[in-house]
């Protein structure tokens, strides 16, 4: 006789609750990850937006700040955002001593981490940096 004995009905139960409890695990996992990545993607959006308005703050002329905002998010978001980070300026007569570089960055991400993968989060980041007010002066 064995030392562990079973009710009678009971064979299978095992396998049954692992049936339906592994599934759920599956989906608790995935969800966690998908909110890890949409805060870790919300970040990296966050601080290019910041380092482009730096960036286009300390040139001399409105393209060369254009041009500098977005060499510097192509550099941080890389592939990053699913069809490429969608950048929004200033109009060029803010651009002057004293005025703000404004740069608003719009990024759809991959929960998941993988492009072309549902679902993807339409993200948004704004980036300010003031021009040096004395810049003209030199």
């Amino acid at each position: 006789m064995s030392a562990v004995r079973r009710r009678r009905g009971e064979e299978g139960f095992s396998s049954v609750e692992v049936v339906i409890i592994a599934p759920a695990i599956a989906v608790v996992i995935l969800l966690m990850v998908a909110f890890a990545r949409a805060v870790t993607a919300r970040s990296d959006l966050e601080n290019a937006a910041d380092a482009a308005a730096r960036a286009g703050s300390l040139q001399r002329s409105y393209p060369a700040a254009v041009a500098a905002a977005r060499q510097v998010l192509a550099e941080d978001l890389g592939t990053e955002c699913v069809g490429g980070p969608d950048p929004n300026w200033p109009p060029a007569a803010s651009f002057a001593p004293g005025g703000d570089f404004v740069v608003h960055v719009s990024c759809a991400v991959g929960l998941l981490g993988v492009p072309g993968v549902p679902p993807d989060v339409d993200l948004h980041a704004v980036g300010v940096s003031p021009i040096d007010p004395l810049r003209g002066l030199s």
